[in-house]
């Protein structure tokens, strides 16, 4: 058990420091501090490691040092505690000034901050990571009582395009319980997602609103392993369910009513009616809608894809496409055509034709570990994205995939998630294993500085097994990411701003520390 803080005066003739006149010895915690003398000026204060035998240095008086005259006393270890020749109130007046300096200093003392960048920096036990909300025009963090592994954007009618705070949201997404039995379809209203406060801006508005939620859940068999919201009709949600290694199923829901109360800003009550389809199937993870809605696609563990199409208002399992060795991680559709991309753990791509169930090309061997995830660029309809167990990302040219146009080898862990932005072809979100989201431009160059590419545009932190990280496409730089625990939404300033606009922001943070300096 550590001892408490003993702090005792010991008689000056029990110690040793050499020239000049020693007025007083205090012991501190296994320390002598000694304050020294010379022709009635003070030298300063020595600080003596404590001799092995010091038990036997004889207290020759009572006199301690009182706590209440020397608070703190582990702060204080160091600074001088001299007496000198003063009378006792004198003595005790200079600890009081002394200390209340020390406070005040301690109190202006601004924390050291560094910047964590993950992929260079290791997050060690002692390490403790905030956010700066100065690089944030919007961020916000919100807990769940069970960790999801995936989420998605419900295309919404509050605007095409909403540049200006705040702003509303819908999100679909699902639970991984302990329970199997005990999982749910959350469909998710986010209101007032405002600008960052920062502590020290002058415009605060103190009455400004916090984010408000409202939700709707539906119970759902099986663990959430996947959910997809359909582009075209945005009340239509399917969901990739796992209940065991070997069972699963794909499983579409029609929560229109649920939406209406949710536009309405009144709260849903919980539905076990919305169900309209499920096919038993193996357990996975692919999912993907096509651009018009009108077919699903699935993929699973077995290697195998199938496709649901929608058949006179109902959906019917139509097609198997069977081309993988292994399992089928993820599917990603062209946008405006019925071609459409799987990659998985055979390490390799396939292109198909929804019309066809053989793949009109194929990639082997496209990463040296499994593929985890790939996304089809909306903008450049050539230009696909895969991520790797390795933390490996590469860009590929579909006329041409010989070679990737592009690659990189930042994180340190397997990549989860992948997705091109809705508002810039070549500006790619990803997220790792690593706990952290990163955000690459490939219109630049690929040199680096001090061991940072320059393509690596901002890197987000704060979540533990980040899942997946989606763009919101009418939110033009939001982008909101699942976790073991929570969901963050989040818009970086840097996003949205020209070079022009980022280097006059620069500019002017120096000019503040040079003020401020």
């Amino acid at each position: 058990m550590p001892r408490s803080p003993s702090i005792r005066k010991i008689d000056a003739d029990e110690v040793n420091v050499g020239m000049g006149m020693v007025d007083e010895v205090v012991a501190v915690e296994g320390e002598l501090l000694v304050d020294k003398f010379d022709d009635n000026e003070e030298l300063g204060n020595i600080r003596l490691a404590l001799p092995e035998d010091f038990e036997r240095l004889q207290i020759k008086n009572d006199d301690s040092l009182r706590m209440e005259d020397i608070e703190d006393a582990e702060e204080f270890l160091g600074t001088s505690i001299s007496t000198g020749f003063m009378n006792e109130k004198k003595k005790q007046k200079k600890r009081r000034k002394r200390k209340q300096k020390h406070l005040e200093q301690k109190e202006n003392e601004e924390p050291e901050y560094n910047t964590f960048v993950p992929g260079r920096d290791e997050i060690t036990d002692d390490m403790e990571l905030d956010y700066d909300p100065a690089m944030y025009d919007s961020f916000f963090d919100i807990k769940t009582p069970w960790p999801s592994l995936t989420l998605d954007v419900i295309p919404d009618s509050f605007g095409a395009e909403r540049t200006e705070l705040p702003v509303s949201m819908l999100l679909a997404s699902g639970s991984q319980s302990q329970c199997m039995d005990d999982n749910f379809l959350y469909v998710l209203r986010c209101d007032n997602v405002n600008k960052t406060r920062i502590g020290w801006e002058e415009n605060d508005v103190e009455d400004e609103e916090d984010i408000s939620l409202t939700l709707a859940t539906f119970n759902h068999k099986g663990f959430v392993n996947r959910v997809r919201v359909n582009p075209v009709m945005n009340c239509i949600i399917a969901t990739q369910a796992e209940y065991s290694s070997k069972k699963g199923s794909v499983s579409i829901f029609n929560v229109d009513k649920q939406l209406e109360l949710l536009y309405a800003e009144k709260k849903p009550k919980d539905a076990d009616d919305c169900l309209i389809h499920t096919e038993k199937a193996r357990p996975g993870y692919g999912l993907c809608w096509s651009p018009f809605g009108d077919y699903l696609l699935s993929g699973h563990v077995d290697g195998s894809v199938f496709k649901h199409e929608l058949i006179n208002d109902s959906f019917e399992c139509t097609a198997e496409f069977k081309s993988h060795t292994d399992s089928v991680e993820d599917i990603t559709h062209h946008p405006s055509s019925s071609f459409f991309a799987t990659v998985g753990v055979d390490r390799s791509i396939h292109i198909w034709n929804a019309e066809s169930e053989e793949p009109i090309a194929v990639r082997e061997e496209a990463h040296d570990t499994d593929i985890n995830v790939a996304d089809w660029n909306a903008i450049q309809p050539n230009i696909i994205a895969t991520g790797a167990d390795d933390g490996t990302i590469k860009v590929w040219n579909l006329e041409d995939m010989a070679e990737p146009m592009h690659e990189v080898n930042w994180h340190n862990s397997p990549i989860t998630s992948v997705q091109w932005a809705p508002f810039n072809e070549t500006m790619l979100i990803a997220s790792s294993e690593d706990h952290s989201i990163s955000i690459w431009d490939f219109s630049m160059d690929e040199t680096e500085e001090d061991g940072v590419p320059n393509r690596l545009m901002f890197i987000h932190a704060g979540q533990k097994e980040i899942k997946e990280v989606r763009w919101h496409p009418q939110c033009p730089g939001f982008f909101i990411s699942t976790s073991g625990t929570g969901y963050h939404i989040a818009k970086p300033m840097t996003l949205m701003l020209s070079s022009e606009e980022i280097e006059e922001m620069q500019e002017g943070m120096e000019s503040i520390e040079e003020q401020d300096e």
